[in-house]
């Protein structure tokens, strides 16, 4: 890492040569940041839930599992999984490229959107033998899905399961489906489901995973006892292999990679973490970065308040477009109940800067996925819950709604 003093000059000629302004999380409303939020009007097609998962297969998110908390009859876990793309008109993509085709005038075009599917009755979801669940953690690699870990409302669980789309779905794992349904599975090509190897750790819940590589990273959570975990594996789709553990522990954590490292952001233990740490696979060494409070005299993060960057429950996401690339949390929050909050993080300076507000529902819980289309990239946040889950599944609202963020553009007025 740079120098602490090396750092802090390069880092203060950036933002002067930048211009970049800071406000504080109090008069946020009063000035206005970059960053768009844009209301896909396709909603998840499943149950409105929180605490879900998602993983990306050659630019198709599948979105599944997590507990839906809205009223008290229905207060279930799910295992069903939906899958989303992208959809533009291609008049409409080559007029807004032109039109923005120069940096700082650049947006994602609004011809794009999500177009959710179920594929045929539901069978690319988890097989019967697999609990449902919320709290789960799931990854892609080499061209598979895997989900595992959670809570089923009774269990911990520490199984994990392998997903290959474009495979025909086995019967024999739905008893529970008619065979009026399970006669339609042959040349239906909506996946296959296989288990594979247990995580190695303790079951538990709310633990993050990140892909570098091709080989997944998996660790923290919380266990059924309330420990809260710092423990990390790595799995290659065939097995488990212990690495460094991340050192401080933490539940409801969120985790993206970048060229070459892991890095694990947020979380709660005893109180909300506000360390944000990034692992060298090479070196298997945990490094810990800034905090995600202001514990400097410097400026950069003066307004990294309680509540407003330090956070858990978050969702996060990396986009590179036009050169540039960054990474986002959006929502989670400290005192149970939802946010609103976006940040934009710097590689290269490590720091943070606020973006626009999320503009639905506040929430935490919320499942986030980048889809590509051409040489642009577009995050989407769906799903999520008002308040915390608790092992009962009660937590109030929880949403299917779906939002893009155009991070270049300033917000459109709102009537």
């Amino acid at each position: 890492m740079i120098g602490k003093i090396k750092y802090h000059s390069l880092l203060m000629s950036m933002l002067a040569a930048s211009a970049v302004c800071f406000t504080s999380c109090e008069d946020e409303d009063n000035e206005v940041k970059l960053g768009n939020w844009v209301d896909s009007r396709k909603e998840f097609p499943g149950v409105a839930r929180g605490s879900a998962v998602c993983f990306t297969i050659d630019n198709v998110a599948y979105v599944g599992t997590g507990a839906n908390t809205d009223k008290t009859e229905e207060r279930q876990r799910h295992r069903d999984f939906y899958s989303c793309h992208v959809t533009v008109s291609e008049s409409d993509w080559l007029q807004q490229r032109q039109q923005y085709a120069d940096y700082g005038k650049v947006q994602v075009p609004m011809a794009w959107s999500a177009k959710w599917e179920r594929t045929a009755n539901g069978v690319s979801s988890m097989p019967d033998e697999a609990p449902a669940r919320n709290g789960a953690v799931a990854f892609a690699i080499n061209g598979k899905g895997y989900v595992g870990l959670g809570y089923d409302g009774t269990n911990y669980l520490k199984d994990f399961w392998e997903f290959t789309p474009g495979e025909d779905p086995d019967p024999s794992q739905y008893p529970s489906l008619p065979d009026t349904l399970k006669s339609k599975f042959p040349g239906s090509k909506t996946g296959r489901w296989r288990r594979v190897a247990d995580y190695p750790g303790d079951s538990c819940r709310y633990a993050v995973a990140f892909v570098i590589d091709n080989i997944a990273y998996v660790g923290t959570g919380q266990d059924y006892d309330d420990n809260i975990l710092s423990d990390f594996y790595k799995f290659d789709g065939k097995s488990w292999s212990v690495i460094n553990s991340i050192g401080v522990g933490r539940s409801q954590a969120t985790a993206f990679s970048y060229n070459g490292y892991g890095y694990v952001f947020g979380g709660v233990s005893s109180d909300v973490v506000d360390a944000f740490s990034r692992y060298d696979p090479k070196k298997d060494l945990w490094e810990d970065l800034h905090s995600t409070s202001n514990r400097t005299d410097f400026e950069f993060d003066d307004e990294y308040v309680d509540g407003c960057l330090t956070t858990y429950g978050c969702t996060s996401f990396v986009v590179q477009n036009y050169g540039i690339t960054k990474a986002y949390v959006a929502t989670g929050n400290k005192y149970n109940t939802g946010g609103r909050y976006c940040w934009e993080y710097d590689f290269d300076g490590d720091y943070w800067i606020q973006k626009t507000n999320f503009e639905g529902m506040q929430r935490k819980l919320a499942v986030s996925f980048v889809l590509n289309f051409g040489d642009l990239q577009i995050p989407f946040v769906t799903t999520g819950c008002a308040n915390e889950i608790s092992v009962a599944a009660s937590g109030g609202l929880c949403y299917k709604d779906t939002w893009l963020l155009n991070p270049y553009e300033y917000p459109e007025e709102k009537d």
